[in-house]
């Protein structure tokens, strides 16, 4: 079984996993993105959303890709 952290936020209705990077985290797969997001057999949310510190871009503060459920 794979451990990974994440906070669920929810608001306006939607909800959404917020995963961070790290040096060892990759890029969530589509399948797992579903997997997780599959409210009956996963977690359960509208999609994840991926925080990753930049490393080349002293001008921004992270850096958000989102993954939506499908």
């Amino acid at each position: 079984m794979i451990r990974i952290p994440f906070t669920k936020a929810q608001g306006a209705g939607n909800d959404f996993l917020l995963l961070q990077s790290s040096p060892q985290v990759v890029l969530p797969s589509p399948q797992l993105v579903q997997r997780l997001c599959d409210r009956r057999f996963g977690v359960g949310a509208d999609g994840v959303l991926f925080l990753s510190i930049p490393a080349g871009d002293p001008e921004a503060d992270a850096d958000l890709r989102v993954f939506n459920s499908d």
